[in-house]
């Protein structure tokens, strides 16, 4: 009952921030749904901070996270611990992550994917550049699904399109930490 209760609340805050936002000429596509086990809305900030089993959903975009700080008037959040990106048939893992509701695009601090295929891949920072693709930033991939794996392809940048293909240039063969191929 106190879930419904909160969702309702969640529900008709949105509502009167969207309406406050298309006076501002900040209008969403569609509605932006934030659930957690707390949820608080300061309306002098015009901002929205979600705590425990967070979840916000997006255009068919759904992020989950420990705790979410949502900027109604920039449309514009920040996801913090535990934090998963799931959109487009790709699932990204992360510390942090940044995401832009207007451009929907996002940057992940740390990220990693895991199970694309066969592959498995970690990395300092990822952005999503155009809708449902992604770029690395001083990246790995491995088929070796161990924490520090046997061997791995590492790039500067390796481009991640899911359902497509990874691309990834001047690519450097690790065996353990030994640069075998380059």
């Amino acid at each position: 009952m106190r879930y419904k209760i909160i969702s309702i609340f969640v529900l008709i805050i949105i509502t009167w921030v969207s309406s406050f936002a298309q006076e501002q000429g900040r209008e969403l596509k569609e509605p932006l749904t934030v659930n957690g086990d707390k949820v608080e809305y300061i309306p002098e900030k015009n901002v929205m901070v979600a705590e425990g089993n967070v979840e916000v959903v997006y255009e068919g975009m759904f992020l989950y996270a420990d705790k979410v700080t949502v900027w109604m008037d920039k449309n514009e959040a920040l996801a913090e611990g535990n934090v998963r990106l799931v959109r487009d048939g790709a699932t990204f893992y992360g510390d942090k992550v940044s995401y832009y509701f207007k451009e929907n695009k996002g940057k992940i601090i740390s990220p990693r994917f895991e199970k694309y295929g066969p592959w498995y891949g970690k990395g300092l920072e990822a952005e999503e550049y155009e809708k449902g693709k992604y770029l690395l930033k001083k990246a790995y991939i491995t088929t070796c699904d161990l924490e520090k794996p046997h061997y791995r392809f590492q790039a500067k940048l390796v481009k991640v399109i899911p359902g497509e293909k990874i691309i990834a240039r001047n690519v450097v063969f690790y065996i353990k930490d030994t640069p075998v191929f380059y």
